[in-house]
């Protein structure tokens, strides 16, 4: 799929893997989708909303001396044999310890993520983000074992931003090895009267 390619979502709500709430879970309505890297190559899709994309962007911004990071919050489908991450909210992880190469999510993060998550319509935590500024798309040593002992569920990813580089990618640990994902999607609803009639 090009970059910019315009296409419709289709509606999961079959073979959920969980009773999930549906309101802006993937809808018919016509999407904008951007494709990073080769999404259609993986085992997992992964669908990005493009305000929570661009929340972390900016954020990824604000301070490129450290890591940054935070929770993604969002749903996990099966349906037939596909496999999809809808990634709908985000939350800082405000309080982390961090330097140029590492951050660690400190008990008090923890308390603050959870407090914040109470008040979100989207409770699931399905992974986490950090930035890398200047050090590319990788996952340290320390990235691992934030993985496997923190987000360790089967659907749960670790998103990665490098704000240098202008770089971005997805990873999850499968079978005890490290696999970065192929690429994904970011998409935004179409307003009717603009983009989907030029596209008719």
């Amino acid at each position: 799929m090009k970059d910019k390619e315009l296409y419709e979502v289709i509606l999961l709500d079959q073979a959920l893997v969980e009773p999930l709430k549906k309101k802006d879970i993937f809808t018919t309505e016509k999407c904008k989708a951007t494709s990073y890297g080769e999404p259609e190559k993986g085992e997992i899709k992964i669908y990005f909303k493009e305000v929570v994309f661009k929340e972390i962007e900016n954020y990824a911004q604000k301070d490129t001396t450290v890591e940054l990071g935070g929770v993604l919050l969002g749903e996990y489908f099966e349906e037939k044999e596909e496999k999809f991450i809808q990634i709908i909210d985000c939350i800082e992880a405000k309080h982390a310890q961090s330097n140029i190469t590492s951050i660690t999510f400190t008990h008090q993060s923890w308390e603050e993520i959870y407090k914040e998550l109470e008040k979100r319509e989207y409770q699931r935590i399905i992974g986490w983000y950090h930035t890398h500024p200047n050090f590319d798309i990788t996952l340290s040593d320390m990235d691992i074992f934030i993985q496997k002992n923190f987000f360790n569920l089967y659907y749960q990813v670790a998103y990665v931003v490098d704000p240098i580089k202008n770089k971005r990618g997805f990873f999850q640990i499968k079978d005890n090895k490290v696999i970065k994902f192929p690429g994904f999607y970011v998409y935004a609803p179409i307003k009717i009267g603009s983009i989907a009639d030029k596209h008719r």
